[in-house]
């Protein structure tokens, strides 16, 4: 393994554990404010529809003290006249439904007979049998509580006895659906709502005839234990019914459901008596805020990967210059040694042999293949350095012997050749290109 593979590859894998470490870091992070954000939106929601809650029922019971001091009302409702008593308040109760959501307006016979719905002016004369009415006729003072309506549906009721002087005439009430709530929360909030009853408390034919007259009627969903009677948020994902569907409280659980990923909170909903009658689920989702994150953890890896990708390459062919630097460096240490070993068997070959020239001839065989090539020479130079003549030849297989024709061969014409030898320069070629211009008639010959 080369030093480019040794210092590479932790490095490209230090990037990737930076990058993945980051990102990690970055979506934990996000979780976490996620988790405290989602808890502070629950509170809120919370605190923001027991305040609306309260303020309704106030608002009510104020104007309902209001209208029952009004003489002209008892002088209407004592001479049963109920066409002119609906004319005069018809536009009181148009008021109070447009600017408080208020749905409902009774007047009623201290019997529990109705004598008038400003809200339905044809239907009257009914026995009324409900809790908050009960409540203040056995206080004889006002009653408020949430409870379920003729249709299965749920409602704040706020109801007062009404006097003329000190005799009691009847009832006055105002209601307002629950739905109402839900719509004004989630108009406010970052928050979805899921609204569900007990199914012990639902009347079936009551409930289809509210799913069938509510603009809702799509959400109605009947479970197992609950029943779904409103909704922000379209409903199809099974397993998501059946996690609500289940009595177990709800602080803050994460629930995926499709692309939608929610931090849920349940809130019990309890009736004027403090029965456990449905459950209103908080729902947060925070499906784009993990999508920015993501988009910022993508910008983060894309530009870590970019600026990761220079210094790669900067670092890469740096290190593969050393590389080869140090190859080549290993390579003459390697040759050094090899040739080292080779000077070590030679001196013990002519050690050995006794034959002179044998020995000279298995040093040149030796040199020959440590430095593999085919043929090694030992020139002699004689007169002067005029001539020379090959004393000494090893060929390898298949390689004509040119021993005998190299006798008595002139140096004349091999002036830069003999220079250097003379000099004791060594001369390494591996073609004859590889010859200085000086060396011409070296080229030539």
């Amino acid at each position: 393994m080369n030093l480019v593979i040794k210092l590479v590859i932790p490095f490209v894998l230090s990037i990737i554990l930076i990058i993945v470490s980051v990102i990690g870091m970055l979506y934990f992070l996000e979780e976490k404010h996620q988790d405290f954000f989602s808890i502070k939106e629950f509170k809120s929601v919370n605190l923001t529809l027991d305040k609306l809650i309260k303020c309704d029922t106030k608002l009510a019971e104020d104007l309902l003290h209001l209208i029952s001091k009004d003489p002209k009302l008892k002088q209407l409702f004592k001479s049963r006249d109920r066409e002119r008593t609906f004319l005069n308040y018809y536009q009181t109760f148009l008021k109070y439904k447009e600017n408080y959501g208020f749905s409902h307006f009774y007047l009623h016979d201290v019997n529990q007979t109705n004598f008038l719905r400003l809200h339905n002016k044809g239907y009257h004369s009914d026995h009324i049998d409900r809790k908050t009415l009960k409540r203040s006729i056995a206080t004889a003072s006002s009653a408020s509580g949430i409870e379920f309506g003729i249709y299965n549906n749920l409602t704040l009721r706020v109801v007062i006895p009404w006097f003329d002087n000190e005799t009691q005439i009847g009832y006055l009430e105002l209601g307002k659906d629950f739905d109402y709530y839900l719509d004004e929360l989630s108009n406010k909030s970052d928050t979805e709502f899921v609204m569900m009853l007990r199914n012990s408390f639902i009347d079936n034919e009551k409930y289809l005839k509210w799913k069938e007259i509510s603009s809702n009627k799509h959400m109605f969903k009947k479970l197992k234990n609950f029943s779904v009677v409103n909704s922000t948020v379209d409903l199809k994902d099974k397993k998501f019914l059946e996690v609500l569907d289940q009595d177990k409280e709800f602080v803050n659980r994460e629930v995926l459901t499709g692309k939608d990923h929610f931090h849920i909170q349940s809130k019990v909903i309890k009736d004027i008596d403090g029965k456990d009658v449905g459950k209103l689920y908080i729902m947060y989702n925070h499906f784009s805020s993990m999508q920015y994150i993501l988009y910022i953890s993508l910008q983060i890896f894309l530009f870590l990967l970019f600026v990761s990708s220079l210094v790669f390459i900067y670092y890469f062919n740096h290190i593969k210059k050393i590389d080869n630097k140090l190859q080549k460096s290993t390579k003459k240490i390697e040759f050094n040694l090899l040739f080292e070993k080779f000077v070590n068997d030679v001196s013990t070959t002519l050690l050995e042999h006794k034959n002179f020239d044998n020995s000279v001839d298995n040093v040149l065989e030796k040199l020959a293949k440590t430095l593999n090539v085919d043929r090694a020479y030992i020139f002699r130079f004689h007169n002067n350095f005029t001539n020379m003549s090959n004393t000494n030849e090893w060929c390898a297989d298949g390689i004509v012997c040119q021993k005998e024709n190299l006798q008595n061969i002139p140096t004349t014409n091999l002036e830069w050749w003999l220079e250097q030898c003379m000099e004791n320069k060594p001369i390494v070629l591996n073609t004859l290109d590889d010859l200085p211009i000086k060396a011409i008639s070296e080229k030539n010959d």
